[in-house]
């Protein structure tokens, strides 16, 4: 019953006995299959809609660049590209989870792979880089990786920007995985929101009054792109004490439908 309630909604009790218990683990077993099939409806309508989008968004960015107030178009194109953004994280995930879209897996450097979000995407930010020297190269997809790193580092960045904190990215290693761990010094998470962290548009108290707080699709991605590796996704949080979340992966990615350069 734990299992079920901690988000394990494909978990089935089986229990076969002709008494109370037998029937309330009918019950239990019939509720988990209808809050599977509502996930599953939701997952369906979510990917119906963000397809649907595309065409009205691309339509509307053609519009916009028709407009002569300038400042009225580039927070205009902003808001499109960040919504255009969103359809196509939510895309991939779900592309990675149900193996359409392959692993382009080859030898890189992690890293190389942070330094070069640093200097493309978060140069004017308070980040500070604490990266292992000796860090052996893996076997990755770099463009997932890297747009699953980013993602964490965005939200450490927004989470910490309500008291101006520092971010801190670190890597590390030992005989079986790389980690890459993220810190933020942001207002942290009650630990009871956690085990929901990673389900798409999930979003805690503290973060739907934040004018700061995103939609919460990003750590959906990034559990896609970690899993896809056969990694591990931990988040640690303590209120008032900010978030760690390391992404934990294996030397060897015998990723499904992976294909490797």
């Amino acid at each position: 019953i734990n299992r079920i309630g901690s988000g394990e909604v494909d978990y089935r009790l089986n229990i076969n006995r002709n008494d109370e218990f037998g029937e309330l683990s009918t019950s239990i077993n019939s509720m988990a299959n209808n809050i599977e099939e509502m996930l599953e409806a939701k997952r369906q309508l979510l990917l119906s809609i963000s397809h649907e989008l595309r065409t009205p968004i691309t339509r509307a960015k053609l519009a916009l660049s028709l407009i002569d107030d300038a400042f009225v178009k580039e927070s205009a194109l902003e808001d499109m590209d960040e919504m255009e953004a969103l359809i196509h994280e939510l895309l991939e995930a779900e592309r990675l989870r149900e193996n359409h879209s392959p692993l382009e897996l080859e030898n890189s450097n992690i890293n190389e792979l942070i330094e070069q979000l640093q200097h493309h995407y978060f140069k004017n930010k308070n980040l500070i880089l604490k990266l292992e020297k000796q860090l052996p190269n893996i076997a990755i997809d770099e463009t997932r990786i890297s747009l699953a790193i980013k993602n964490l580092i965005k939200n450490a960045i927004t989470a910490s920007s309500t008291n101006d904190g520092q971010v801190i990215v670190r890597t590390s290693y030992d005989k079986t995985h790389i980690n890459i761990d993220v810190s933020d010094s942001g207002v942290g998470i009650d630990e009871k929101h956690i085990p929901h962290l990673t389900e798409p548009f999930y979003r805690t108290d503290s973060s739907r009054q934040r004018k700061t707080g995103g939609v919460g699709i990003g750590l959906y991605l990034i559990q896609a792109v970690v899993d896809a590796h056969h990694g591990k996704l931990i988040i640690d949080s303590q209120l008032g004490k900010g978030t760690t979340i390391t992404i934990h992966l294996p030397y060897q990615t015998h990723a499904k439908h992976s294909k490797v350069s």
